[in-house]
């Protein structure tokens, strides 16, 4: 697996990755002044919400879980990783590259981008910008990450690949609105859970 980007390197971030920064900073991101409940999933390009996940931060790294697991990700990663460590993505070296991106997230106390290059579970060689974004319940402590990911920097082949195309880039017919509507609705209801 490659891994390249570096924590505040926006020259890699894609305009929809920065339109998600813009918003975060507009809340006070920088400062540690958004909290989980101030930031509104529905404020970030609607098209990477299925590649959206949201990690709940403790003290101890092998405590955190996500939260939130976009649908588009269990395509990529070949499975819902809802409530299980990000440590324990698959590929290994993937694992352990998100641990080590979060620790300096958690101690530089700011967003992180990183292009990421693996094979996924499929056998399909993959390529995405993920943007971690912290949030802090208290100001002090971040106690949220929320990952955006924009796979349109992946390879065509990718994108088409084994399995059916993105859901939700383009609205086709009814049907689809239909379902893009209850994974928004689905959205503003994890938004509003609270622990």
């Amino acid at each position: 697996m490659n891994t390249t980007g570096s924590a505040n390197s926006k020259s890699e971030l894609t305009a929809d990755l920065k339109i998600a920064l813009g918003y975060w900073r507009a809340l006070g991101g920088e400062s540690l002044s958004c909290n989980w409940r101030q930031f509104d999933f529905l404020k970030i390009p609607t098209h990477l919400l299925p590649t959206t996940m949201v990690v709940d931060v403790h003290p101890d790294m092998d405590g955190n879980i996500y939260r939130f697991w976009g649908t588009m990700m269990t395509r990529i990663h070949g499975r819902d990783m809802t409530g299980q460590s990000p440590y324990d993505l698959e590929p290994a070296d993937l694992a352990r590259s998100a641990r080590k991106v979060h620790a300096e997230i958690i101690e530089k106390r700011t967003w992180n981008s990183v292009i990421h290059t693996f094979i996924r579970h499929s056998g399909v060689k993959h390529r995405h910008c993920a943007l971690r974004l912290p949030l802090s319940d208290d100001g002090q402590t971040i106690s949220h990450l929320v990952v955006v990911v924009d796979v349109s920097i992946a390879d065509p082949k990718d994108r088409r690949g084994r399995s059916p195309p993105l859901p939700f880039n383009r609205v086709r017919g009814p049907k689809t609105a239909m379902y893009l509507l209850a994974f928004l609705a689905s959205i503003q209801l994890i938004s509003n859970y609270r622990l």
